[in-house]
């Protein structure tokens, strides 16, 4: 009885040896599929900074040329106006200015104007 007794330990133990083993061999494969899944979420974070630094660079640039330009369009506005406004002085102090002009004259740049 002593023997049958080992025999049953005994298998006990190889199943439980066995279990360990298939449990620790479960384990490891979880463990190395999250480390490969950790490997590529860390590769995909990588390149996602790395194209967000281009985005975040891009937008500066793309802000900078924007106020460059609008800095030109209001030199040009200045410009622009100052121009219309001594255009308006020299046009007001030249005698045509006060000059009425001819019917036919007249017509002739309403027609011209409506085009």
């Amino acid at each position: 009885m002593f023997s049958r007794f080992k025999i049953i330990v005994v298998g006990v133990a190889i199943v439980l040896i066995f279990g360990l083993c298939v449990v620790f061999s479960y384990q490891y494969q979880m463990i190395s599929s999250l480390k490969d899944e950790n490997r590529r979420q860390s590769e995909l974070i990588s390149k996602q900074e790395s194209a967000n630094k281009k985005l975040i660079r891009s937008l500066e640039l793309e802000r900078e040329a924007v106020i460059k330009e609008q800095a030109i369009i209001n030199q040009l506005k200045v410009k622009s106006n100052e121009a219309n406004q001594i255009i308006n002085k020299l046009l007001k102090k030249d005698t045509c200015a006060n000059t009425n002009l001819h019917s036919d004259v007249i017509k002739q740049l309403q027609s011209l104007s409506s085009n």
